[in-house]
């Protein structure tokens, strides 16, 4: 009996140990690059190597955009680019929130059938000519190939204004 309590005792020991952490192929740094990112938007502004990273309008949720000062950005002209930023420590949950950049990827977009210009381009060139002072949220960036222009359509988080820009095609 003594014999059969130690087997069992055993087998629940082997049974806890086995399956109890995820095995990680790469270690460490793979878990870390796993991880989702922490905002998924598109820079609105630039200051030295600070992004303002603002998450586009989504009409699936109540509409609320989250903006985010991200320092420790690469040096790079970041304006009108899709980007994922993870964050490293603790964010300043400010308007907009503030923190430190631990990885910054941009997200590569197809080139629009027939356009001149890419998203990127033609959201970097609306935003150089609006005069805001609030924040600028996406809602809408479209090319209409008849009429060969961009039509980007924007928010202001503060007031809420809407405001719709016409661009031509041409770099």
């Amino acid at each position: 009996m003594k014999t059969v309590g130690l087997m069992f005792i055993s087998f629940l020991l082997l049974l806890s140990a086995c399956g109890s952490a995820e095995p990680s192929l790469s270690g460490e740094a793979d878990s870390e690059t796993q991880r989702s990112p922490d905002i998924t938007g598109y820079v609105m502004d630039q200051q030295d190597d600070q992004i303002l990273v603002v998450t586009p309008k989504d009409p699936a949720s109540s509409g609320t955009m989250r903006a985010v000062w991200v320092s420790d950005a690469a040096d790079d002209l970041w304006i009108g680019k899709q980007v994922e930023v993870w964050l490293d420590g603790p964010v300043q949950e400010s308007f907009p929130e503030q923190g430190k950049a631990e990885q910054v990827a941009v997200l590569e977009m197809s080139d629009v059938d027939g356009a001149d210009l890419q998203v990127t381009e033609a959201l970097s060139s609306v935003l150089s000519s609006v005069a805001s002072e609030d924040i600028l949220s996406v809602d809408l960036i479209s090319f209409d190939p008849d009429a060969d222009e961009w039509t980007v359509k924007l928010t202001e988080l503060g007031t809420g204004s809407h405001l719709k820009e016409i661009i031509a095609d041409k770099k």
